[in-house]
């Protein structure tokens, strides 16, 4: 745990928050993307926010569960925000407003704009994290790709039990970060085994069945976010 400003804060509840917060500000501006990354050789543990389709990608924000978040609204100047702003608030819209302020992010008006494929995603990784914080078993989401520091390092270890996860490691985009198709898929991890794979299209990957496409479902209970977890998700989840 680290201390901050006074108050200690369990890795938990930094995840799921940062997941949260994450898949939020993507729902509201649907033209970034989340990566995970680790820089300072390593020390951070970061969802960094960026640009979709940029071809060398600077975070917008750093989400650092292994210290404080970085805001960089334009010029390179890093606004650190503790976790402890976002996590004692009884508002979390409140917060998320805050923080997107500070990033340079315009509200969108009047709403945020229809879920996509990408933003579902994350939506579901989120709310599956969000309702597992107490679980006896450590839940965690991370990329397919690995990065020790910066960007870089190869596809994570598990991915390749997944079949469908397999066929599409083979699919390398133009529009794939660094060319590495492994950017598009993150892992849902019970106690650091995967046991489910999520992509930037809107699909899930099981070990023993073919992959869902998450939108119709989505789209068929009523655009609830809740029950498409547990209908897509109940065999997986405790």
């Amino acid at each position: 745990m680290i201390q901050d400003c006074g108050h200690e804060i369990a890795r938990r509840f930094r995840i799921a928050q940062s997941w949260w917060l994450a898949s939020e500000l993507v729902r509201r501006h649907p033209h970034l993307l989340v990566l995970e990354t680790h820089p300072g050789g390593g020390q951070y543990d970061c969802l960094t926010l960026v640009e979709r389709g940029s071809v060398a990608p600077v975070g917008l924000l750093q989400l650092n569960r292994a210290g404080r978040m970085h805001v960089e609204p334009h010029l390179g100047q890093f606004e650190p925000v503790e976790w402890i702003e976002m996590l004692t608030t009884d508002d979390g819209h409140s917060a998320l407003r805050t923080l997107e302020q500070r990033a340079g992010l315009r509200p969108p008006v009047p709403r945020a704009p229809a879920t996509g494929p990408h933003t579902l995603s994350y939506r579901v990784l989120a709310r599956i994290l969000a309702s597992l914080v107490d679980d006896r078993h450590a839940w965690d989401v991370r990329n397919g790709q690995l990065d020790s520091s910066g960007y870089g390092g190869g596809p994570r270890p598990g991915l390749d039990r997944f079949p469908s996860v397999r066929e599409g490691l083979c699919d390398v985009r133009a529009s794939d970060l660094l060319g590495e198709p492994a950017y598009r898929f993150w892992l849902l991890l019970r106690a650091e085994d995967a046991v489910a794979v999520l992509d930037t299209d809107g699909r899930v990957h099981f070990t023993d069945r073919d992959p869902v496409e998450l939108l119709p479902v989505y789209r068929e209970n009523g655009s609830r976010l809740t029950t498409l977890v547990g209908r897509v998700f109940g065999h997986v989840l405790p």
